[in-house]
């Protein structure tokens, strides 16, 4: 559903898409918040929402997508602070949040640590206590 034109909030249902592993809504114009209902998708493992108009922040119900390995958030409205819950992806080994407004406190060393081979995007160079 990529590249549709599509817009308005993204669906507070869309959580009862519950066999979906990938779901690639970019380059569309959805605004508004990410329903905390994609969280019921447990083996979602690829999420694209990039270059939209998502605002605010991610839930923090994203802890629950234990099956995520790829989530794209780029060119949105981010603004407010990552939570640390995304910590427990053990799987997530691609997060772009590159091209928002995010809050600074989140790109200082320590706030976000993940372990795992990955391939961060979107963030200054000082958060060097990430063991890649």
């Amino acid at each position: 559903m990529s590249s549709n034109s599509l817009s308005g909030p993204l669906p507070i249902d869309i959580g009862k898409w519950k066999v979906l592993t990938r779901l690639d809504l970019s380059n569309n114009q959805f605004s508004g918040d990410i329903p905390t209902g994609v969280t019921d998708i447990k083996d979602l493992a690829h999420l694209s929402l990039s270059n939209n108009r998502i605002m605010w922040s991610i839930p923090e119900s994203f802890d629950k997508l234990l099956s995520l390995e790829f989530l794209d958030l780029s060119r949105n409205n981010l603004s407010r602070e990552i939570h640390k819950s995304l910590e427990k992806l053990r799987y997530l080994k691609y997060f772009n949040v590159s091209f928002n407004r995010l809050e600074e406190k989140f790109l200082k060393e320590d706030h976000l640590e993940i372990t795992q081979p990955n391939h961060l995007r979107g963030m200054k160079p000082c958060v060097a206590q990430l063991d890649l």
